[in-house]
């Protein structure tokens, strides 16, 4: 037996979109939907931290698809909803070599931007 070893999905966040765009396919053709994901709606999906790793992002666009295909856009806070996370406490990914004070001032800037597009879409 050869061991393979395979990282999680959280650790291998470029692999998401092409995952999403696949399974988007997969399931357009079997329920006969088209469903549309934004790049904001893709931002979301590709900072979140997926414990449940594959299976779970498989179950999310199966999902999104049967449920939200019909709606001419999704919004963050759906994603959000769906993921149990608030949207001020959305993943920001920082550089390593940000002092404090940089790397507040960065999540400051993201959560803002966060409750400004949350109070648009309201």
């Amino acid at each position: 037996m050869i061991p393979i070893n395979v990282p999680p999905l959280w650790e291998r966040k470029e692999d998401i979109p092409l995952l999403c765009r696949h399974y988007q396919e997969i399931f357009s053709r079997r329920y006969e939907r088209s469903l549309q994901l934004s790049e904001e709606n893709m931002e979301v999906l590709v900072n979140y931290s997926w414990p449940g790793n594959t299976r779970e992002l498989r179950n999310i666009m199966e999902y999104l698809t049967v449920c939200c295909a019909d709606m001419p856009q999704i919004v963050a806070s759906l994603l959000y909803g769906i993921f149990e996370m608030d949207s001020s406490n959305a993943y920001v990914e920082l550089s390593q070599n940000l002092s404090l004070n940089e790397a507040v001032s960065a999540y400051e800037k993201e959560f803002l931007k966060n409750t400004i597009k949350d109070v648009k879409n309201l």
